[in-house]
C-alpha cells in the first residue's frame, strides 16, 4: 500500500509540484499585500501567536535536530537490528520486533462498556 501511494505521488510529482510554486507565489503575495515581508510573520498575526516569535521556532528546531533527531535515529538503528533487516521501511515502524501476542483488552461490547465506566470512576467518581 505504501509503495502504491509513494508511486502515484510520483506520477503527479510535476503537477504538485507547480501546485506547492503557486501556492507559495500566492501567500507570499496575500502577505506583501498585508504589509509584511513575508507569509511567515503575517501568519504570527493572523494566527494571533503572541507568546512566542520565530527566533523561538529557530531555536526549537535547533534543538530537535540537536537532540531528538540522533535520538530517534538510534531507535531506528535498534529496531532495524531486532528485526534483522538490512534497510528500515516505513512499515517496519509498526511491527512488534518482539513477536509478542496482540494485546486483548476487553472480550466484547459489555466488557469493554465496563472497563470504560471503571476507568471514568477512578479518574472522577462524580
Amino acid at each position: 500500500m505504501y509503495e502504491q501511494i509513494e508511486k502515484r505521488r510520483l506520477q503527479e510529482k510535476d503537477t504538485l509540484d507547480h501546485l506547492y510554486t503557486v501556492l507559495i507565489t500566492d501567500r507570499h503575495q496575500i502577505a506583501v499585500q498585508a504589509g509584511f515581508e513575508n507569509f511567515r510573520d503575517y501568519s504570527f498575526v493572523a494566527m494571533n501567536r503572541f507568546d512566542y516569535i520565530p527566533k523561538d521556532c529557530f531555536t526549537f528546531h535547533e534543538a530537535v535536530a540537536k537532540e531528538v533527531t540522533p535520538l530517534l535515529n538510534r531507535l531506528a538503528q535498534e529496531r532495524k537490528n531486532q528485526l534483522g533487516v538490512p534497510v528500515l521501511k516505513p512499515w517496519d515502524t509498526v511491527v512488534d520486533p518482539g513477536n509478542q501476542p496482540p494485546l486483548r483488552p476487553f472480550s466484547h461490547a459489555d466488557d469493554l462498556l465496563q472497563k470504560t465506566i471503571t476507568a471514568f470512576d477512578r479518574l472522577d467518581p462524580f
